[in-house]
């Protein structure tokens, strides 16, 4: 193959794709769930405490999940791309204390058509990046905390041209790290029930 025929080849390979793109904007309203204590490591040694039930359970205030979302038709019923998700502060907790998220994620959503309707499993994955406010920070009393996990499972169906409806599953699962007798670090997850609203432009 030469130079113009791969050249023509990536182009049109690329023409297909930004044909088949899609962006998409959501809102996504998360329903009161829960932060959770999942186990406390000694780094010095890495004996790992596991709480089960989890441990220090804290009820969340009912928050909000905004998104862009890029996706591209690779199949009629398979759509796969990324996005950016920024949860916004929502309480947790008592006196004022707030966390929040910013989670870049790949995405796959497969919406069937059943019975004239559209609808199918969909999900997400990417990173978690916690944004805890002061009042947070002091209660908690960790010196650091780490990137973690973002990931969330559920059902997507098409309310109209371009409108569609999100129920799902989702966690951030993330690391707290503070120097008490020994350094310590915390497995910490949030996680809720969350309805959202999209349009895919």
């Amino acid at each position: 193959m030469n130079r113009k025929t791969a050249a023509l080849a990536a182009f049109a390979v690329l023409f297909a794709a930004a044909a088949s793109a899609q962006l998409a904007v959501r809102v996504g309203l998360d329903l009161e769930g829960g932060l959770a204590t999942l186990s406390t490591e000694i780094l010095a040694d890495g004996t790992v405490t596991s709480y089960d039930p989890p441990d220090v359970v804290w009820d969340e205030g009912v928050g909000f999940d905004l998104s862009v979302e890029y996706t591209l038709e690779v199949e009629r019923f398979l759509l796969v791309g990324g996005g950016l998700a920024f949860q916004l502060p929502r309480d947790v907790g008592a006196a004022g204390r707030s966390l929040a998220f910013l989670a870049p994620y790949a995405t796959v959503r497969l919406p069937l058509e059943i019975e004239g309707i559209t609808m199918g499993p969909m999900g997400r994955v990417g990173l978690a990046v916690t944004l805890p406010n002061q009042a947070f920070k002091d209660a908690a009393g960790y010196d650091s905390y780490g990137v973690g996990v973002d990931w969330s499972a559920g059902l997507t169906i098409k309310l109209g041209q371009g409108l569609f409806a999100d129920l799902a599953y989702a966690e951030s699962r993330f690391a707290g790290d503070y120097t008490l007798l020994s350094d310590l670090r915390d497995t910490l997850r949030y996680s809720s029930v969350q309805v959202a609203l999209g349009y895919r432009f």
